[in-house]
């Protein structure tokens, strides 16, 4: 006895009905949700003082050709180029930096002025050749 191969039909579940629900379940928890302010402590925060006070100020050193450095219209030592302008900043807001070096003076003591600038800080630092 032979028996008859059936065909047998693919079943399939159909889903959408199944989305359906989730999406409308999705839209439900969304709306109903309510969040909670977490509880924190307060904390005093000290006002912020505006000191319109403090001036900016460009500082401007020059170094002449036979390498004698300038600030403030007054001679000053190399080595106490940080100790000048630290003073200078206690009293102001330091902008920039200028340093007017002649041609004929040597690159040392331009590099011993920028040095000494960087000890003081990350200043903007203009260097030029010209008599400003």
């Amino acid at each position: 006895m032979k028996q008859k191969q059936s065909e047998q039909t693919k079943v399939e579940v159909d889903m959408n009905p199944m989305l359906d629900v989730v999406f409308i379940l999705l839209i439900f928890f969304i709306v109903t949700t309510t969040f909670v302010n977490a509880k924190a402590i307060a904390v005093d925060r000290p006002k912020a003082n505006e000191n319109n006070n403090i001036v900016a100020k460009n500082i401007m050193i020059k170094i002449n050709q036979d390498n004698s450095i300038w600030l403030d219209n007054r001679i000053i030592d190399p080595e106490r180029i940080a100790a000048n302008i630290a003073r200078i900043s206690a009293n102001f807001e330091i902008k920039s930096i200028l340093v007017n070096a002649n041609s004929h003076s040597t690159h040392q003591t331009l590099m011993t002025v920028m040095n000494q600038v960087k000890l003081m800080g990350d200043f903007p630092i203009a260097i030029t050749s010209k008599i400003i």
